[in-house]
């Protein structure tokens, strides 16, 4: 019996110890993704990470165990709601692939409130922000005028 207790204590040890090194090593040289950014010295080679600014903020985060608050109020555009079952996730969906390709900048929701599909853009602070939004959206999709109008919601800081 002491010898299984001998061996789980060295055990426990060794891990925290590993584990107390690993998290040196990662502090020492930045995070996973600066690392594979790094030019490799025998073939020349680096990756080129391309990625949401929140990633590094959740990453720092982690690093530092100091965590932000992610929401706020705040107003988004909505350009699409419909509770037609048959049709409704679809066509939310493809509005969703459009309007991300039309502003690749802005977050862009996707939102099942029973019994309806809800398409959102934008985390926008003031109203007047989302305002002047909107009218970009109904200038680039003229067909979304008469369903595009400004929510007040939670939005993502």
């Amino acid at each position: 019996m002491r010898t299984y207790f001998f061996i789980f204590i060295v055990l426990l040890f060794s891990i925290l110890s590993f584990t107390a090194q690993a998290q040196q090593e990662s502090a020492a040289t930045g995070h996973f993704f600066q690392k594979l950014a790094r030019t490799d010295s025998e073939t020349g080679g680096s990756v080129k990470v391309f990625q949401d600014s929140r990633i590094d903020r959740l990453f720092e985060s982690m690093r530092t165990g100091v965590y932000q608050t992610v929401s706020m109020p705040g107003f988004r555009v909505q350009v699409y709601s419909s509770n037609v079952q048959k049709t409704a996730k679809d066509e939310a969906y493809k509005l969703e692939k459009d309007l991300k390709a039309a502003f690749p900048e802005y977050a862009v929701y996707v939102i099942y409130e029973s019994p309806s599909w809800k398409v959102r853009l934008g985390d926008f602070k003031t109203k007047t922000e989302a305002n002047a939004f909107l009218s970009l959206v109904v200038g680039e999709f003229p067909s979304l005028k008469n369903y595009t109008y400004v929510v007040q919601t939670t939005i993502k800081n």
